[in-house]
């Protein structure tokens, strides 16, 4: 009897479960996914589209996709945005109605969906089309009436007809070079302040001209970020048929791309700025648009911007001895057979504090450059230097800085290996003080055994 209604009870519970399974949960999922159906005004694949026709009494726009994107058509041939096109068809491929509603044809224009309206064509890769209209916002809601050919009225969300209802700016590409920054091999800068001239090696940039010496890294990714990703403000004309107008005859940057292993050529000129406002042209494109004063930053800098700033560089890994000469002390640091850093050849130092003061001269950087090359150094005071740090290889100096306190606030490095003399940060200047006690490792006492 037992068995008998335990068996009972197993198989009411099956088919409960099978209940809800197939009606709640699977059936659910098929209800909602024809509601969605029923909602949904357009049904398309979105790689689909070949072609979007918008048309209205103030605008016609005509997007065609090419193999490098979108390219508009009409009112002017030029490249498209591709975010704000994608977004056009991503909008109308999820498009869904709140509700609907048959109206008499005559009463179309009560709806703003004769004259006043805004029609899009979807072209598709079969040759097949399907548009939708958007007429005026609803007196309640934040909703649009839209239809489709007929008198049924759809009522949608109206940020879907603020998607199509751009201008020719919005839909157009806003890039200043369409270039990819790990193309550029190679460029060229004039303004106001010379001509410089900087090449990739490996993974590093140098300056060619107006001198040849290491660049500094920062500077160049930001140039470079800026013509990859730099976005115009506006676009004045489509062609460049009077360059006085806008200040372009003489133009006061001029930046010269070399792409590639073929040295492709690509040329930008940028007027003076007026009113935060610099027209450029594109050479290999006719219209002209503007930029701010946060592109030209970029462009127009000097010598000392572009160069590499860091002077003393060395490899401190190789480093197993440094001599420190302050005033009439002689503070000596040596790696031991096991790599413990030791003061005096007796006391353990701290690793964190050796690796800083090697790392502050390796990472040495100039604010000013005050002396390149073999030259009379005395007129900065370094023949009697206040500070000199030698660093040392297997016996051989393979880095040394002579440091001059000018006065309170003007600071003077001096590093013979790359000839260079420099004014530094005060603050860097107070961190090549070396005081012994504070490298020295205390030792750790054992407690004593409590008896």
């Amino acid at each position: 009897m037992k068995l008998v209604k335990t068996l009972s009870f197993f198989i009411i519970l099956v088919a409960l479960a099978s209940y809800v399974y197939f009606y709640e949960i699977k059936g659910g999922e098929e209800r909602d996914k024809i509601k969605n159906l029923e909602e949904q005004i357009f049904n398309f694949e979105k790689d689909s589209v070949k072609a979007i026709d918008i048309r209205s009494a103030l605008n016609q726009f005509y997007f065609e996709k090419s193999e490098d994107g979108w390219r508009i058509i009409r009112p002017v041939e030029t490249d498209g945005d591709k975010t704000t096109i994608d977004g056009v068809i991503n909008t109308l491929s999820n498009l869904k109605k709140v509700r609907d509603f048959n109206i008499k044809k005559e009463d179309l224009k009560d709806y703003g969906l004769v004259g006043r309206s805004t029609l899009v064509i979807l072209i598709f890769n079969d040759g097949t089309r399907d548009s939708v209209r958007f007429g005026d916002d609803t007196p309640v809601g934040s909703n649009v009436f839209a239809n489709k050919n007929d008198t049924t009225v759809f009522i949608v969300a109206s940020y879907t007809k603020n998607q199509v209802t751009k201008n020719l700016f919005d839909y157009r590409d806003k890039s200043i070079t369409k270039v990819k920054r790990d193309d550029i091999r190679e460029f060229r800068v004039k303004n106001e302040k010379g001509q410089f001239h900087l090449v990739k090696e490996g993974n590093d940039w140098y300056l060619e001209a107006p001198m040849e010496t290491k660049a500094d890294n920062s500077t160049i990714t930001s140039f470079l970020s800026k013509m990859e990703h730099g976005k115009a403000k506006s676009v004045v004309s489509e062609t460049l048929e009077n360059p006085q107008e806008y200040r372009l005859e003489k133009p006061s940057y001029e930046v010269d791309l070399y792409l590639g292993e073929s040295r492709a050529h690509k040329r930008i000129i940028f007027s003076s700025l007026k009113d935060n406002v610099s027209y450029v042209q594109d050479e290999s494109r006719p219209h002209v648009f503007t930029v701010d004063s946060l592109f030209i930053r970029d462009i127009d800098k000097d010598i000392f911007q572009f160069r590499d700033k860091n002077f003393a560089d060395y490899d401190k890994d190789k480093a197993d001895s440094v001599v420190v000469i302050q005033g009439d002390s002689l503070i000596t640091f040596t790696k031991d057979t096991s790599d413990t850093w030791i003061y005096a050849f007796k006391e353990k130092v701290k690793n964190w504090k050796m690796n800083s003061l090697l790392n502050s001269v390796k990472n040495l950087k100039a604010n000013k450059f005050l002396l390149e090359g073999l030259s009379d150094t005395k007129q900065f005071g370094l023949a009697t230097p206040e500070r000199i740090i030698r660093i040392f290889s297997k016996g051989v100096q393979i880095q040394e800085l002579k440091l001059v306190s000018v006065n309170d606030d003007q600071k003077i490095a001096f590093c013979p290996n790359s000839q260079v003399v420099a004014e530094i940060e005060k603050s860097t200047y107070n961190n090549f003080e070396v005081k012994p006690s504070e490298f020295i490792e205390e030792e750790k006492k054992i407690p004593e055994e409590v008896s």
